[in-house]
């Protein structure tokens, strides 16, 4: 069901891979502002699924408060995280995705336009050699070998400490 969670904020902070998926969506705490979403019930086994799928620990799982459609109030496990860089752009391709998704899930008008108004980077590299890359990070997450471009991420966060200096 649709669900809002209020006083949180949609941002692309999260470095992803270099060129290809410069960053990923996050939330951070803002209040007064609201992120929409889709909430669905999940076993413990699929949300060890979803976590391994998001980057096998990339994000912390945080409880948080939000109000579904239908269900009102309820408690929820959202994924967040702290290990963020400034100055990212997601991808053309990733943004498709997020808007593809709330108009499957017939989110408002208002955040379907924030959506397709986000800047957004459009990456040099090839459509043919993309679902390669994102094929050898998936399966090296999945054997539980290093995340091939954690090197991007702790290079975007120092980048990100340096500039706030």
């Amino acid at each position: 069901e649709r669900a809002v969670l209020k006083d949180y904020r949609l941002v692309f902070n999260q470095p992803g891979i270099p060129f290809l998926e410069p960053s990923f969506a996050n939330i951070e705490p803002a209040e007064g502002e609201y992120i929409e979403g889709v909430l669905y019930e999940i076993t413990g086994t699929e949300m060890t699924a979803l976590d391994l799928s998001e980057g096998g620990g990339a994000y912390d799982i945080v409880t948080s408060r939000v109000e579904g459609e239908q269900s009102g109030p309820v408690t929820a496990h959202t994924f967040m995280t702290t290990i963020v860089a400034t100055g990212l752009l997601p991808s053309e391709r990733y943004m498709n995705l997020l808007i593809t998704g709330a108009e499957e899930h017939g989110l408002s008008t208002e955040w379907i336009r924030m959506l397709k108004d986000a800047p957004f980077h459009k990456g040099p590299i090839s459509k043919h050699l993309s679902p390669v890359i994102r094929a050898v990070n998936r399966a090296a997450v999945r054997l539980g070998l290093p995340h091939p471009f954690s090197w991007w991420k702790k290079r975007q966060v120092e980048r990100s400490k340096q500039t706030k200096r």
